[in-house]
């Protein structure tokens, strides 16, 4: 099945790999899970793609967490969680961990 064109507000399944995890030295996720793609660059043909986990433990800073289901995110909502993204970002409780597929 061929992979859906990444775009912001798309639910879809990754394996996603926790900073925790990543300054350990790993390079995979433990499993795939649920990510919202939060935003989307290409340059040069190639395209960067931010996703935000979705999993049931609750994060550290309660302004962060949003409930959804499956699917696309209605507009509303995912403006929601990206300007809940910035926010965090903004005050620097976002970190990046780089990963090429």
């Amino acid at each position: 099945m061929p992979l859906p064109v990444p775009e912001p507000g798309l639910v879809v399944r990754y394996a996603y790999l926790w900073h925790s995890d990543y300054a350990r030295g790993r390079e995979d996720g433990d499993k795939d899970r649920p990510c919202a793609i939060v935003f989307t660059v290409t340059e040069a043909d190639e395209t960067t793609v931010a996703v935000l986990p979705v999993t049931h433990s609750p994060p550290r800073h309660p302004t962060d967490a949003g409930r959804f289901d499956y699917g696309p995110l209605p507009p509303n909502l995912f403006r929601t969680i990206r300007e809940r993204f910035l926010t965090a970002a903004r005050a620097r409780r976002v970190r990046s961990v780089p990963r090429t597929e």
